[in-house]
């Protein structure tokens, strides 16, 4: 499934104080959902009419909700923001050595609906052919037309980040294989990287790039259950 494009706007020049204040709006949220403009703005040291603009764009593209207002003594009512889980969805998969785990999740690293893909003894090539179509089945049967933003991919062994390469899986006989350029089916952007690594790799998912007035907004690390990681060995007997 392609990576939806949000929106298009007109190329102007980038504004990187604005670009890390919307990244920061947004981890703040990612980090405590619940709090409001105010209690944002006090946080990462920011005005709250700036909050509130950056809010209006993040709510605009479904990347976050307002829950009811909330009476705050004698103020005006504080309206809490939490990280919208429903209305976008992400990919996790882990590729082992036999049996590969899938995962939908929502923006919260909860899962929404997952699948075990059995390949043991066959070449990458193949394996990646069931893969996808494994995924792209769950997409079609769970997605229900939400857009997925990516898809994070964790795997065994000695993995060339940088090339998109496993480099080797001695578990899986894998050796020189391109993986990113082989799985490029799947949604995009797509991260690879080794299961040591993969929380890092987590946090890389989520730069995918929106477009507000002109800015580029890296969406910062998600929660590293994103990429909920398959012991595939051990839950080999539960799809035979």
């Amino acid at each position: 499934m392609a990576l939806r494009k949000v929106h298009r706007y007109k190329s102007r020049k980038t504004d990187p104080a604005r670009a890390r204040n919307f990244a920061s709006v947004l981890q703040e949220i990612f980090a405590a959902p619940g709090r409001s403009r105010k209690d944002i703005a006090n946080a990462i040291g920011i005005s709250v009419a700036s909050v509130s603009s950056i809010a209006a764009s993040l709510l605009e593209h479904r990347l976050i909700s307002e829950s009811a207002p909330v009476a705050a003594g004698q103020g005006r009512p504080r309206v809490p923001l939490s990280v919208d889980t429903d209305s976008n969805l992400v990919m996790g998969i882990h590729l082992g050595p036999r049996v590969t785990g899938i995962v939908l999740t929502g923006l919260d690293g909860v899962a929404k609906a997952s699948v075990l893909v059995p390949h043991s003894g066959m070449a990458a090539a193949t394996a990646f052919e069931l893969v996808i179509a494994q995924a792209q089945k769950l997409v079609a049967d769970h997605a229900d037309g939400r857009p997925v933003l990516g898809t994070g991919v964790a795997t065994g062994g000695i993995v060339d980040r940088e090339q998109g390469l496993i480099v080797e899986n001695a578990g899986a006989g894998w050796s020189q294989v391109p993986a990113q350029r082989m799985l490029e089916a799947l949604p995009q952007p797509l991260v690879l990287d080794n299961n040591a690594r993969a929380a890092v790799a987590v946090g890389d998912l989520g730069a995918r790039s929106l477009r507000d007035q002109g800015q580029t907004l890296q969406i910062p690390s998600l929660d590293q259950n994103v990429v909920r990681y398959f012991e595939a060995d051990q839950q080999a007997e539960a799809v035979k």
